[in-house]
């Protein structure tokens, strides 16, 4: 399936030492990814990373990604 293309995309930056801690979320379903990159990387590449991953929890949200494990009765995971 094709892949709908995000309007809008909020990014937050902070950052903890050496790190960098990037939230990526979309304002319309509501989805976040976060990741951790090292400090020196370009802002410009922790947003990309960080826009992947987010594409992909909307994604597995939808459907589309990985098949999830079925639902256990015992609720151990």
């Amino acid at each position: 399936m094709a892949q709908e293309p995000l309007n809008e995309v909020l990014f937050e930056f902070v950052q903890q030492g050496r790190f960098v801690r990037v939230t990526a979320m979309d304002p319309v379903s509501r989805a976040e990814a976060v990741v951790v990159g090292d400090a020196a990387s370009s802002p410009e590449q922790l947003k990309r990373v960080a826009l992947n991953k987010l594409r992909f929890v909307i994604n597995r949200a939808q459907g589309q990604g990985q098949v999830q494990a079925p639902r256990r009765e015992d609720n151990l995971y």
